[in-house]
């Protein structure tokens, strides 16, 4: 096959471009190559590769029909797929398919009722382990009520 006749050719040929984007701004550490692209299409020239960040792997693909998806990656991660990751393309046409994975929060369970308490010894002189006593409580009991539990704060003395 001559140079010029593949030229030819690739004048028919569809370019499909996969974007692999990873946000870790969370607890995550992945990376986008540790996902598989899995592309559907007539006659991709790589149907599975591994993911890439901008500006991603650019394959070929025949007219027609296609779609991208992923498999494989870490746990933690939510998938978003882009309106180019599936559709129709003509000849000559071209698409760009982004998946996003964001790592999602860990869950830390909150129990319902907290109840911190401040019990400063009446007999002994008054130091500075009964005011970080109440410190501690404090700042505990203002953490759990922003993550939605129910707070009694109650000081015994």
């Amino acid at each position: 096959m001559t140079k010029e006749f593949k030229a030819f050719l690739q004048r028919f040929l569809c370019k499909l471009q996969v974007v692999k984007h990873v946000v870790n701004d969370c607890v995550g550490t992945a990376t986008a190559g540790q996902w598989t692209m899995d592309v559907t299409a007539v006659n991709p020239s790589n149907n599975n590769f591994a993911g890439s960040e901008a500006p991603g792997v650019t394959i070929t693909v025949d007219a027609g029909a296609y779609s991208v998806d992923e498999s494989g990656g870490p746990a933690g991660y939510t998938e978003a797929l882009d309106a180019g990751c599936s559709g129709t393309l003509a000849v000559g046409g071209s698409a760009t398919c982004t998946i996003t994975n964001d790592d999602q929060p860990i869950a830390i369970p909150v129990p319902v009722d907290i109840k911190p308490t401040s019990c400063p010894n009446p007999f002994k002189p008054l130091h500075v382990g009964h005011l970080m006593a109440n410190s501690i409580g404090e700042s505990l009991s203002r953490l759990y009520e922003c993550a939605g539990a129910t707070v009694t704060r109650v000081t015994y003395g």
